[in-house]
């Protein structure tokens, strides 16, 4: 009886396990689909097993500064650059910064989901060959 038991305590576990590992698959799959659904986006950020990707730019003027607040000196720098992964695979990206960046700088830009989530400066000699003879 207690094994019986047991064994379905185990099944049932095994069971959600495999729903939500399930769902988070179907998540990524429907975000990578639609890539303009905000919400989904959203939501698969926060997947563990979505992919994060890694693009190396090399900065240029913004494309368009936001004045958020004149009197307090706080503005929203847009840039759009090319960026290059580490194979030399080209993509367009589209990210801002709330100073403006210096020109001519390398950075290593990361995207989950369709969402810049970060960047970071970094030494020419540290991007990969085939990204590095795109910039």
């Amino acid at each position: 009886m207690r094994l019986k038991l047991l064994l379905r305590i185990i099944l049932t576990i095994l069971v959600i396990i495999v729903v939500i590992i399930g769902g988070l698959f179907g998540l990524n799959a429907y975000s990578d689909q639609h890539p303009n659904n905000r919400s989904i986006n959203d939501w698969n950020k926060l997947n563990p097993l979505a992919p994060t990707h890694e693009y190396y730019v090399k900065t240029q003027k913004p494309s368009k500064v936001e004045v958020v607040d004149k009197e307090k000196d706080f503005y929203i720098y847009h840039y759009n650059q090319t960026g290059y992964t580490k194979d030399g695979k080209a993509k367009n990206i589209d990210y801002t910064a709330s100073k403006k960046l210096k020109q001519h700088h390398y950075l290593v830009v990361s995207e989950k989901s369709h969402t810049i989530t970060s960047y970071t400066e970094v030494k020419q000699s540290d991007i990969p060959t085939k990204a590095k003879e795109k910039l």
